[in-house]
């Protein structure tokens, strides 16, 4: 997925040194305004999108946990008459198999910016917060506390669930 990321990106690069369509144009200012509206802070918001070219109709390419921006984008898009091919990822990513919660385990956690230890703290959570798991890459998980602050968790700072088991823990939790 990175390596197709990167490629799309790249021939972005070089539709762009040869002069940007009107349509992508198009499709670019679209893609600023629902981001404007829907996720103005990226701490709390996941609305990675942009388009590339790659032949007629261009390519909406990236990823957002947000589904009302998502939908927004779309049927503005539509609404001008623009048509384009969705690529789109909706997050929690369905390579989780479901597992779309969490529950903090250790003391403390550290949230960090990027999926790696060395990145900056972005957060912190405490022992027993609930998360929202939107997707894993390089051993860690990027996940949403209840405040909606965002940060990348490795694997053994939380307990990786799916629906049904945090319903129970949290009725547990709550006797």
């Amino acid at each position: 997925m990175r390596i197709l990321v990167l490629w799309c990106f790249m021939l972005a690069i070089i539709a762009g040194a040869c002069g940007i369509p009107a349509e992508i144009s198009s499709v670019r200012q679209e893609i600023r305004r629902v981001e404007k509206e829907f996720a103005p802070d990226r701490r709390v918001a996941v609305f990675k999108v942009d388009t590339m070219l790659a032949g007629n109709p261009p390519v909406l390419l990236g990823e957002t946990n947000l589904s009302q921006a998502r939908t927004s984008l779309l049927s503005g898009l539509e609404a001008k008459g623009i048509k384009f091919i969705d690529s789109l990822q909706l997050l929690p990513a369905a390579m989780l198999g479901g597992r779309h919660h969490g529950i903090v385990t250790v003391s403390v956690c550290n949230l960090r910016s990027q999926p790696r230890h060395a990145a900056e703290l972005s957060t912190q959570a405490l022992m027993g917060t609930s998360l929202r798991v939107l997707k894993k890459e390089n051993g860690f998980y990027l996940v949403q506390t209840p405040d909606d602050y965002l940060g990348w968790l490795d694997g053994g700072g939380f307990l990786l669930m799916d629906s049904m088991q945090h319903r129970q823990w949290m009725r547990a939790a709550h006797l």
